[in-house]
């Protein structure tokens, strides 16, 4: 209703001062979002609405001044669109449900000039004049009344024939004035009486739940002497929804209903009647000075709907505004070319002394023309007090198609009121040929209503397993017409805001459905090309939007905490809500990744999208990510009608229809993205390691490998060579190249900070691989203070450990190495083979062998006896065939070996032959007839421990006696001692027993018959040696 300024009448000038506006003929509808202007619906969106709205209408939020809230107990206050039907791929569930009633009651009315504010400030209870002014200020009222006729112009008939229905009950009259309702009288115990719950069963024969506001804008209290307090007609305590601005609701009986399909909960109406401004009263009750507070544009409240049927019952309100205009109330001319009228100069009307045009002038033919003074249309300022200033014109009447402007007729009298003022309207239109309609109707006069789809109470039920709310549909314009269909025709779109006509009835048809409550969760799988594994696991990103009909269809309520299975529940889908980072724990469907909980939707109300935004791969940033699928099943496995675009990487939900079961309910929706990643890979080995020889200076070769075995290139980045060899172990020089062979070539490089660059990046393609080699030359240290054990590599868990061996790492560009740093490790052992070389006799010579285990014995059982005074050197060539042979070593007084009776040497190769000579026999003993060839071998497959081999020469009998010379193998390990030869620095060590005789029973070293005492002499020994637990190689 529009808003007409209470001042006091001029007069001097015969004219109320306060104006109003009034719009077109017919409602305003606001558009509906994604709506462009102008473009029809075909005949095929018509049908597919029709066949889709129920469950998968999304409700558009119109445009309106004010937007309020939605709850009905068990409701869902929210509408809904259709999305593009799709062929569902689950079944389809399907329940009806019976509503025996619906009751309404309004409740919580508030006028103020906030388009937000729905409360007032706290007024004690016990401040009766507080309490008065509440009330009396806003003039709000409450009640049922009976309605018959629904016409605007049958307002004097109802109030003559129905004079009592205004106060059937109310909301502020004093319990003291009041007689009982049918069937006794209610109270709430604060002293009000209040309005009662319409059924559907009353409502059907005719009444209607309302609520009104203000003072009838036709009863100037001044003017007519009005008394609030007994006065006939506006008695405080009654209703008055034909003089006030009020808002009404009529319950519908909807019986049977199908889930997901829209049914009339009721019919809303606006009586939209102008009104005073709210005035402020005076002090005591029988005061009646009005005083202008200003514009109180807007009419806030709730509709409370009780919802009964087959296994639920709810309760809820539906938050409403009404936002009023300020009406024109003088005859109004509004801009429009081809209106009937046109403005003149201002002396062809009666005029203000300052030339302007009188406003109280009279309206005359002039050369047979209507010509008269008229308000120029203001739209802007609308409600402030701007647009009272609007000026007056000397209109004139040129016919229609003629003019600039069309006229609003204010009429004969003064002012309209509600009962005789239609008719006199429509009088005055013959004052004023071809007027468009009465002021109170130009385009800026119409109020607007809305109700807010948003509050979703927590009435929850079941049937057959499966969970319902109940939702606002929306509502569609029902014109002047008070009969709504019991489901929206086909193709209608809800909406939620309308515009109504001044001194009019515009309805309103308000529909709901049953909805099923469904839940969502996502999950995350990632595949590669290679089988390769994360130490950090890749992370995907996901964003999710949804429309103002999905937040609004849950808003204020709880969603259920778990779903059928019991999995768990975490609120309502909402903007954002699935907004999540989601890390599977590894590679592979079996390791994915799932939001923590379920998330819950209600079918009808489910366009959103959720959208994968991207990637992150903490291990290797440069990898690509291809998405390869998506699919959303419900609990039953049954793919769910979803839509799914690979592009965006986005899933929609708005075509999700009811699931058949409660199983079915859950839907589980997994992106799977395959990884493309260039995978770069380094390994160290050991190509060939000349520390296994036995040299003190030797080369160590170490074969580098790069691999790309993704599938994507890339380089190798920059690779360095870090070696930390053992104590004792000095790296001479270091050559790089691209194959061993190019070794031989190469120049040495330095190191800086101990590291040697191998390349500082080349370009590795897609399955590929590339080679460098390192080679380091080495020496041996045997000097004071070096740990020989540490030459050799230590490995913990398979890996070598650095500072033992020639241990050697590879430092790698960062996400370059996809399968881990410890195949860049690598370690040579260079095993120190020590040989011992001892003198043995059968006389005892007070000394001793090193443990008792190295009690040696002859072939018949006599035992030998660490001899000295021996000396022997080695060749690395034959010395008899050689005659410029020198020895290579010298086991005398002078070698670090020398002891009484045996001597040790660490500098023989493995692998080389070599001739032991010895120079100097003991006193009485004769010198070996010729020299021993030998060999000496690792005994491991690290090089570590020795082997003595003596040469073939030394099993003929006809050179050498049986067991003249006895050879023993290490053992580094210790475990086998009855096989090893002399233990020397608390090692098994290989040896070299030299049995020596004394003379004259053998001739001296290459004497004639020599070979046959040789003979002899290894007889007498062969059962004394044969006795030894160990199992000695013999000559």
């Amino acid at each position: 209703m529009g808003l007409e300024a209470a001042h006091n009448q001029d007069s001097s000038r015969g004219s109320n001062r306060a104006s109003g506006n009034d719009t077109g003929a017919h409602p305003r509808l606001s558009p509906t979002p994604g709506h462009t202007p102008g473009m029809q619906p075909t005949s095929a969106d018509r049908a597919r609405a029709a066949h889709t709205a129920p469950t998968h209408r999304v409700l558009r939020t119109l445009a309106g001044t004010c937007v309020a809230a939605l709850t009905v107990g068990g409701l869902v206050v929210a509408a809904s669109s259709a999305p593009p039907a799709q062929a569902a791929q689950e079944p389809e569930g399907a329940a009806t449900f019976t509503i025996n009633n619906i009751a309404s009651i309004f409740t919580d009315s508030v006028v103020n000039n906030s388009p937000t504010e729905r409360t007032y400030p706290f007024i004690d209870p016990s401040d009766e004049p507080g309490v008065w002014d509440y009330n009396f200020r806003r003039l709000v009222y409450y009640g049922t009344v009976e309605d018959t006729r629904n016409q605007v112009d049958r307002y004097a008939y109802m109030e003559t024939n129905r004079p009592n229905m205004w106060s059937r009950d109310g909301w502020v009259k004093p319990l003291d004035q009041w007689g009982p309702w049918p069937g006794g009288s209610l109270q709430d115990g604060t002293g009000w009486k209040r309005a009662q719950w319409l059924e559907s069963s009353l409502a059907s024969q005719g009444y209607w739940s309302y609520t009104t506001r203000s003072l009838p804008w036709g009863e100037n209290p001044e003017e007519n002497g009005i008394i609030f307090y007994n006065n006939e007609t506006t008695l405080q305590g009654k209703i008055a929804p034909w003089k006030q601005t009020a808002m009404g609701f009529q319950p519908a009986s909807p019986g049977t209903v199908a889930a997901g399909k829209p049914f009339l909960l009721g019919t809303l109406r606006n009586n939209n009647l102008p009104i005073y401004n709210n005035l402020e009263r005076g002090t005591g009750r029988d005061e009646k000075t009005l005083t202008d507070v200003g514009p109180q544009r807007y009419f806030h409240g709730n509709l409370n709907l009780r919802v009964q049927g087959d296994g639920f019952a709810m309760q809820g309100a539906i938050p409403w505004d009404i936002e009023e205009s300020q009406d024109d109330t003088e005859t109004t001319v509004v801009p429009r070319a081809g209106g009937a009228y046109t403005i003149v100069a201002n002396s062809m009307c009666d005029t203000n002394p300052d030339g302007s045009v009188s406003a109280t002038g009279d309206r005359r033919k002039i050369g047979g023309k209507f010509t008269g003074p008229a308000r120029l249309y203001n739209p802007e300022g609308r409600n402030t007090d701007q647009w009272l200033t609007g000026r007056t014109v000397c209109a004139q009447h040129v016919g229609a198609g003629n003019g600039t402007h069309d006229l609003y007729n204010k009429g004969q009298k003064g002012h309209i009121n509600q009962t005789a003022g239609w008719a006199k309207a429509q009088r005055a239109e013959n004052d004023w040929p071809d007027a468009v309609d009465i002021s109170l109707r130009t385009p800026a006069s119409n109020d607007t209503v809305s109700i807010s789809t948003s509050t979703l109470p927590d009435t929850v039920w079941e049937k057959n397993g499966v969970r319902y709310r109940m939702t606002i549909w929306g509502f569609t314009n029902n014109g002047q017409s008070a009969s709504c269909p019991a489901a929206p025709p086909a193709g209608a779109t809800p909406i939620t805001s309308m515009s109504t006509q001044e001194l009019n009835m515009t309805f309103a048809c308000l529909y709901a459905t049953i909805n099923q409550e469904r839940y969502v969760r996502i999950h995350k799988v990632i595949t590669t090309d290679d089988g390769r594994t994360y130490t950090t696991q890749p992370s995907a990103t996901f964003t999710s939007t949804a429309t103002q009909d999905t937040i609004d269809a849950s808003t204020g309520a709880t969603a259920s905490s778990t779903t059928s299975n019991g999995s768990t529940v975490s609120g309502w889908v909402g903007n954002g809500s699935l907004s999540q980072t989601i890390t599977p724990t590894g590679v592979g469907a079996a390791n994915k990744g799932s939001m923590a909980s379920y998330q819950a939707f209600l079918v009808g109300h489910s366009d959103f999208t959720v959208t994968e935004t991207g990637m992150t791969s903490t291990d290797d940033p440069t990898e690509q990510w291809e998405l390869t699928d998506i699919t959303c099943v419900n609990g039953e496995g049954d793919d769910v009608d979803v839509t799914i675009n690979k592009a965006t990487k986005s899933i929609n939900f708005a075509g999700v229809g009811a699931a058949h079961s409660a199983a079915a309910q859950m839907i589980d929706c997994t992106y799977t993205n395959h990884s493309r990643h260039a995978s770069v890979s380094f390994q160290n080995t050991v190509a060939t390691n000349g520390g296994l020889t036995g040299a003190l200076t030797f080369d160590v070769d170490y074969k580098i490998t790069a691999s790309n075995k993704g599938t994507l290139n890339s380089d190798t980045g920059t690779v360095q060579f870090v070696p930390n060899f053992a104590y004792g172990l000095t790296i001479n020089s270091v050559m790089i190249g691209s194959s061993q062979d190019a070794l031989d070539l190469g120049t040495p490089v330095s190191a800086v900070g101990g590291r040697y660059t191998i390349t500082g990046s080349e370009p590795l393609p897609a399955n590929t691989t590339r080679e460098y080699w390192v080679r380091v030359n080495v020496t041996r240290s045997e000097a004071a203070g070096v740990t020989i054990s540490n030459y050799m590599c230590r490995n913990v868990g398979g890996t070598p450990t650095s500072g033992y061996g020639m241990y050697a790492d590879l430092s790698v560009a960062a996400n370059r190495d996809i399968d881990g740093a410890a195949n860049n490790k690598a370690c040579g052992s260079v095993p120190v083979h020590t040989l011992v070389i001892a003198k043995a006799g059968h006389q005892y010579t007070n000394l001793q062998w090193p443990e008792i285990s190295n009690e040696y014995m002859d072939d018949q059982g006599n035992g030998l006896y660490p001899l000295s005074g021996s000396e022997f050197a080695i060749y690395d060539v034959d010395p008899r065939v050689s005659a410029s042979a020198t020895p290579i070593v010298s086991l005398n007084s002078t070698n670090v070996g020398y002891s009484p009776y045996y001597w040790k040497t660490t500098t023989l190769e493995m692998g080389k032959q070599y001739w032991l000579v010895e120079t100097k026999a003991p006193a009485g003993h004769s010198l070996l007839p010729q020299p021993i060839p030998f060999t000496l071998t690792s005994r491991y497959p690290d090089g570590s421990g020795t082997n003595v081999s003596m040469g073939a020469e030394m099993s003929n009998p006809l050179r050498w006696a049986k067991a003249a010379v006895q050879s023993y193998n290490s053992d580094y390990d210790n475990n086998s001692p009855n096989s090893q030869g002399m233990i020397v620095d608390g090692h098994y060590q290989a040896s070299i027993i030299v049995v020596d005789t004394e003379m004259p029973t053998l001739p001296k070293s290459g004497g004639l018959g020599l070979y046959p005492y040789v003979a002899l002499a290894a007889a007498l020994l062969a059962s004394a040696l044969a006795t030894r637990r160990a199992a000695p190689t013999r000559a």
